[in-house]
C-alpha cells in the first residue's frame, strides 16, 4: 500500500474535466454564437424566392386587368425558373446544414469523453472540517475495518484533500460536493460521479440543452431544404383555366411558418449560449483558486486512513501545524472506478 503527496494545487488541477473541457467550450460556444448570429439573414436571404414573390390573387388580377401579354406573363411565372431558382435556395440552406452538423459534433466530442466520468458510481466520501492532526486520526477510526459495502482487505484508490484557506476551500466547493461544513469527519456515503462533480455536471446539463436545440434547427432545416425544392408555382395558363380563385398564399404559408420555427430555434440557440458563456466564466473564476493539499492513495481500505494519518501528523506541508484548522475531503473507491473517474477528477 502506498500514499503519495502530489502537492500543493488549485482548483483547476484538482477539478480537471471542468479546467480542460472550459477552454475548449468556451471557443466552440463563442464561434458557435458568430455562425448562428449570421445564420437568420442567409436564412431569410435564401427564402427571398418564396417570400418575395406576390402570394395573393390580386396581383395576378391587376396584371391580367391590363392585358399583360401572356408570353410576358409566361416569362415572368416560367416554373422552370423557379425550380432552378428553389434549387439555388436549397443549395444554399445545404451550406447552413452543414455548419449546424459541424457544431453539433463538436458538442457531442467535447461530452463524450467527459460523460464517463460522469456515470461512474459507487464512489465513497469523506468530508472534513478540524484540525489537522485530528483530520487523519478520524479518517484512521472510520476506515480500519473497511465502510459500506467496501471491506477493510479490499483493494481501493483514493484522493484525499486538505487545505487551510477557506477561500479556496469554498471555491472548490462550488463545483463539486464537499458535504458543507460538518465540524468533525461526516461520511457523506456512495455517490455517483456526477453527484460529486457538481460544476461539471451542471455544464452538462446546458451542453445537452443546447444540443438538443441544434438538432431541432438541423431537423428544421432539412424540412425548409425539401419545401423549398418542393417549391413550383403554376404556369399563366392554368391561372386563366382555373379562375382567379386559386390561393397562391396557402401554397407558400409552409415556407412562412418554416422561416419562423428558424427564426424561434436561432434565439433560442443564441439565449442558451449566453446562459453557457455566463456559466463558463463562473466556473473559471472558481478553478482559479489555489493552496488545496493533494495526496493520492492504492491499497487497501483498512489501511487508507492509518496512511493518511502519518502524512498529516504534523500538519499539511508548508502549513501552519498539527493544531491549524483545515478543511478536507476524501473520495475513495475501487481502482477501476477511480481510473474512470479520473477522467474528470484528479483520482
Amino acid at each position: 500500500m502506498t500514499i503519495s503527496y502530489s502537492g500543493s494545487l488549485p482548483v483547476s488541477a484538482v477539478n480537471i474535466g471542468l479546467s480542460a473541457s472550459l477552454p475548449v467550450l468556451q471557443l466552440e460556444v463563442e464561434k458557435l454564437g458568430i455562425d448562428i448570429s449570421g445564420l437568420a439573414p442567409a436564412i431569410a436571404a435564401s427564402l427571398e424566392v418564396g417570400l418575395e414573390f406576390p402570394p395573393v390573387e390580386v396581383s395576378y388580377a391587376a396584371e391580367l386587368a391590363a392585358h399583360l401579354n401572356l408570353a410576358e406573363l409566361a416569362a415572368q411565372m416560367n416554373p422552370a425558373g423557379w425550380v432552378t431558382a428553389s434549387a439555388d435556395a436549397s443549395a444554399d440552406l445545404a451550406i447552413q446544414l452543414g455548419l449546424v452538423d459541424l457544431k453539433l459534433a463538436a458538442a457531442l466530442a467535447i461530452t463524450a469523453p467527459l460523460e464517463a466520468g460522469l456515470a461512474v458510481g459507487t464512489l465513497s466520501g469523506w468530508s472534513y472540517s478540524g484540525s489537522a492532526r485530528a483530520f487523519g486520526t478520524r479518517l484512521r477510526a472510520a476506515t480500519a475495518a473497511g465502510w459500506g459495502r467496501t471491506a477493510p482487505a479490499s483493494g481501493v484508490g483514493a484522493v484525499l484533500i486538505a487545505t487551510e484557506n477557506p477561500g479556496s476551500w469554498s471555491a472548490f466547493g462550488q463545483s463539486f460536493y464537499t458535504g458543507g461544513d460538518p465540524g468533525d469527519l461526516q461520511y457523506l456515503g456512495e455517490l455517483g460521479g456526477w453527484q460529486w462533480s457538481t460544476g461539471l455536471w451542471n455544464l452538462m446539463v446546458r451542453i445537452r440543452l443546447f444540443i438538443a436545440r441544434l438538432r431541432a434547427l438541423k431537423a428544421t432545416l432539412e424540412f425548409q431544404i425539401q419545401v423549398s425544392l418542393g417549391l413550383n408555382l403554376p404556369a399563366p395558363q392554368v391561372l386563366l383555366d382555373v379562375g382567379l380563385g386559386l390561393d397562391l398564399g396557402v401554397m407558400l404559408e409552409n415556407m412562412v411558418t418554416v422561416r419562423a420555427d428558424i427564426d424561434l430555434a436561432i434565439g433560442s440557440i443564441q439565449a442558451q449560449l449566453d446562459i453557457l458563456l455566463a456559466l463558463i466564466a463562473d466556473l473559471q473564476l472558481q478553478l482559479s483558486a489555489g493552496g488545496l493539499s493533494v495526496w493520492t492513495y492504492d491499497g487497501t481500505a483498512s489501511g487508507l486512513g492509518a496512511e493518511f494519518a502519518t502524512e498529516i501528523w504534523d500538519g499539511i506541508p508548508s502549513g501552519n501545524g498539527a493544531t491549524a484548522a483545515v478543511h478536507g475531503l476524501i473520495i475513495a473507491s475501487t481502482p477501476a472506478n477511480m481510473t474512470t473517474f479520473g477522467s474528470i477528477f484528479a483520482a
